[in-house]
């Protein structure tokens, strides 16, 4: 078992998970202490977790609970783990139950143990509500968790509630006393838990990205590919990775986008990683399409869309829809108008979430039909929109296609704003 340990703390994640299956069987054969081996079964969901192996990772973590004595620190941890695996997958609904389970556990409990599981499982609340995209929900449960992780000291929670604080103040624009993102970081690598501190570090991209820093985003992004990989998750560095992909499409880096993108995708599938296939096959697309490769683009994206039809993702199969009608109006402008209207209707409100590149997208159609008039009066409408959302690289694309429809007509203003825009996400024009 030290050797897996040690194989553990340095993140060579499958020598780690071979010692302990060797530790398991000679403890059931010597007839170690239960409890002991619900440590080692524990120790086991740790290194089959670190390699995206979640549903084994689960059973490893409930053959610790079978094991586990009745103390509700030991209990509570091994359910937070569970809950974690739940929220890798995507899955808030049974990482909400594995927290229920958590509550029983603590219920009845007095000391500064039981005080300790109740904070963490607070901050496991405030993780959630971020996964569900409930930023005053994650705000105040991260607030309450950071409160509890004080009290007892317990750096777990703090690095935990201020990944969520991070964010939540991010989105619900509150002004923070500190960086709680950079603190969480320093707190996760005190731990030696370099996935969690990649995490943050992969949410700190996407807080730039969305402040229009696009170059800050990639470095952010870069850091986590790095220190997911020293932590032995390829899932983590692949998606990081995803998301480096995205902003260099954005920005027209066509060239450096391609190298990484098809490492991502067959890193993802080795992996069977099947639910970020979608995301991953619209960056593709998006780069076939800037690069020319319209056939192409129409085939990966309309793969795109059913996979995400296929996973129930409505807001991944809106978003391929998208850049689907893009790349379809080129050659069939009325085919791809209804199939984006059809896709906006499936999706109800969520196209609410996509206003912008809709109203970017029925603008090019137009302008693809050669309706320069109406391509006109969508864009600008489009426009207004964008700016609502804070919508900058949505922004810039209408800009550019009022430019394109009539060069003459766009005032001063309106070019001063776009080359801003380009110089500020780094988009080449």
């Amino acid at each position: 078992q030290l050797a897996a340990d040690h194989a553990l703390l340095t993140y060579a994640n499958q020598t780690a998970e071979d010692h302990y299956r060797s530790a398991l069987e000679a403890g059931r054969r010597l007839g170690v202490d239960p409890a002991e081996l619900g440590r080692v079964w524990t120790a086991l969901g740790d290194a089959l977790q670190r390699q995206a192996r979640f549903p084994e990772a689960r059973a490893a973590y409930a053959e610790a609970l079978r094991r586990s004595g009745p103390g509700p620190i030991e209990r509570t941890s091994v359910l937070i783990r569970r809950a974690q695996t739940w929220l890798q997958e995507g899955s808030t609904r049974n990482a909400k139950r594995a927290m229920s389970a958590g509550r029983r556990a603590v219920d009845g409990h007095v000391g500064a143990a039981a005080r300790t599981a109740r904070a963490r499982i607070e901050s496991v609340a405030a993780a959630i509500a971020m996964t569900e995209h409930d930023a005053q929900g994650a705000l105040t449960a991260a607030l309450l968790a950071t409160e509890l992780g004080e009290a007892t000291g317990d750096p777990e929670t703090l690095a935990r509630a201020c990944t969520v604080l991070d964010w939540a103040t991010s989105i619900t624009g509150t002004q923070p006393d500190q960086d709680f993102g950079e603190k969480a970081i320093a707190l996760y690598e005190g731990l030696n838990q370099l996935e969690r501190a990649a995490d943050v570090m992969n949410n700190k991209g996407g807080t730039a990205y969305l402040d229009g820093n696009w170059s800050g985003a990639i470095e952010w992004y870069r850091r986590s590919i790095e220190a997911s990989r020293r932590a032995g998750s390829d899932l983590d560095a692949a998606l990081g990775g995803a998301n480096v992909v995205e902003l260099l499409v954005g920005q027209r880096r066509f060239d450096e986008a391609d190298e990484l993108i098809h490492e991502v995708r067959r890193t993802l599938v080795a992996l069977g990683a099947a639910a970020y296939l979608p995301f991953v096959d619209v960056q593709l697309g998006r780069l076939l399409l800037g690069s020319g490769r319209v056939e192409e683009a129409v085939v990966v994206l309309t793969r795109a869309r059913e996979l995400a039809v296929a996973a129930n993702d409505p807001f991944g199969a809106l978003e391929a829809a998208v850049a689907l009608a893009l790349a379809r109006a080129i050659d069939d402008p009325a085919g791809a108008d209804d199939a984006l209207e059809s896709a906006v209707k499936e999706a109800g409100d969520l196209a609410d979430h996509l206003a912008p590149s809709l109203a970017h997208a029925r603008a090019s159609i137009a302008a693809a039909r050669g309706e320069t008039h109406e391509a006109t009066v969508l864009a600008e409408a489009g426009l207004a929109t964008a700016r609502e959302h804070g919508a900058l690289f949505d922004e810039l694309r209408l800009l550019e296609l009022l430019g394109e429809l009539d060069p003459d007509a766009v005032p001063p203003d309106s070019r001063a704003r776009r080359n801003e825009l380009a110089d500020r996400l780094g988009v080449v024009t």
